[in-house]
């Protein structure tokens, strides 16, 4: 319960801080996100390719069972994401060749298509 007072605290502290205040905050946090993503290595529509075939089976990335044979080493995929989570960049891929949505990939499984 302890978090649901946090939230409500924040939630107040937002009602109550001065619109310029809280304007300058988001535009400071848009500016920093800004910079990070500037690091990324690959870019919103980039096309990447998998540098290893990932673990997939009964117990391990079990969803993508049904996607095995195509997400292999090597297999072309289209950056629609770039998320930075724990300290590393990770990247939602779409591959034109399988449905399925987008397929998330850490920073170390992906190389540009040109290497």
């Amino acid at each position: 319960m302890e978090s649901i007072q946090k939230l409500k605290d924040l939630v107040k502290w937002i009602e109550d801080c001065p619109e310029t205040e809280l304007s300058y905050i988001i535009e400071k946090l848009e500016e920093y996100k800004e910079g990070l993503f500037s690091y990324s290595k690959f870019k919103v529509g980039e096309l990447v390719k998998l540098t290893l075939t990932p673990n997939i089976s009964e117990k391990e990335n079990w969803g993508w069972l049904g996607y095995k044979d195509y997400l292999v080493k090597g297999a072309i995929g289209k950056v629609a994401d770039v998320d930075y989570y724990k300290g590393f960049f990770r990247y939602g891929l779409l591959f034109g060749n399988i449905g399925g949505g987008i397929f998330t990939f850490w920073e170390n499984a992906l190389g540009k298509t040109n290497d």
